[in-house]
């Protein structure tokens, strides 16, 4: 038995770690056993693990996703007396971008919170990150971003909160 973690969202051409853990219930020692990591049904990588009776193992496998939309995902071991156990799966979502708005009280400084969220110029960023007031707020469409952060307000009216939970689900 074995399971698989991952994040379900990912950039395109940058790199996306996944790790998958093989676990061995059986009474033997398993030697050489092929773990496959496999995208849109082909297989990008493999590895072998002896893993004792009882213990479990860790193989860290690398992707880098080079088209954008849904991306299936699967790990598997050769197939034993449970096959059902032997294979998991997982869809990340791959972007050109992720859109941040961060919206801040008209007073604060949130230079801090942009610099975090913003890499180095020399390095090529998969967010795009843009601010506004929470006076600005209420003209902004929400759907034109992927996700929102919220800096020192001093509060929020009925009408603000029920567009933030309508944009969280």
């Amino acid at each position: 038995g074995y399971k698989t973690q991952t994040t379900t969202r990912a950039f395109k051409d940058q790199v996306l770690n996944v790790d998958v853990t093989v676990a061995n219930f059986g009474p033997a020692t398993l030697m050489q056993l092929p773990v496959q990591l496999q995208v849109d049904g082909q297989t990008l990588e493999s590895q072998f693990l002896d893993i004792p009776s009882g213990a479990s193992r860790v193989v860290h496998m690398q992707l880098r996703p080079s088209s954008t939309g849904l991306t299936k995902l699967s790990a598997s071991i050769r197939t034993d007396r449970l096959p059902v156990d032997d294979q998991r799966f997982a869809v990340i979502e791959v972007r050109e971008v992720y859109r941040v708005l961060c919206v801040e009280n008209a007073f604060s400084d949130n230079r801090i919170l942009k610099a975090a969220l913003q890499p180095p110029i020399s390095t090529s960023s998969a967010l795009e990150v843009t601010s506004t007031s929470q006076i600005e707020l209420s003209t902004l469409e929400l759907e034109n971003y992927d996700a929102l952060v919220l800096n020192d307000l001093p509060g929020i009216s009925e009408s603000e909160f029920q567009r933030l939970r309508d944009f969280v689900d």
